[in-house]
């Protein structure tokens, strides 16, 4: 029951968060839905998605398209790219370098939450609501900067 929980809370989350960057609230399609139960399955971190989902609509709003997004379909290839870049960073971090690759990885951790810091900032005056969502993504960014790198996720 207890990995039930963990499954709803996910797909909660993240349809949580496409409605409130998409400005209005919005209900996942059965498709949607699919590619919420290969994320999950595929064990995708929600990080991974998180940033992808943000990354897309954050670029799809500073080109000045006002065309809503509909489909989480439509960010799948950024939160696939967002789940590998986490996953290269698992990758070799039990060897003789991990303390130095954990020095790195919590340099760049440090670097991303604060451009997503800046992009807040740029956006708190449109989109007070996105602007608060990615300022949580950036502390939550901020905060693993000290972990090892095999524990980021």
């Amino acid at each position: 029951m207890a990995g039930e929980e963990k499954e709803l809370d996910y797909y909660r989350e993240v349809e949580d968060l496409f409605a409130t960057l998409r400005g209005v609230p919005h209900m996942l399609s059965p498709k949607d839905f699919h590619l919420l139960r290969t994320w999950w399955r595929e064990e995708v971190p929600l990080m991974a998605v998180r940033a992808g989902i943000t990354e897309v609509l954050a670029r799809k709003q500073e080109r000045g398209d006002s065309e809503p997004v509909v489909s989480l379909s439509y960010c799948r290839h950024a939160v696939d790219a967002h789940a590998r870049r986490l996953a290269e960073m698992r990758v070799g971090a039990q060897d003789e370098d991990a303390a130095a690759s954990s020095v790195e990885a919590a340099a760049a951790m440090r670097a991303l939450a604060g451009r997503l810091t800046e992009a807040a900032d740029r956006q708190r005056s449109k989109r007070s609501a996105i602007s608060g969502i990615v300022e949580g993504i950036a502390r939550e960014i901020e905060s693993t900067a000290g972990l090892p790198v095999d524990r980021l996720e």
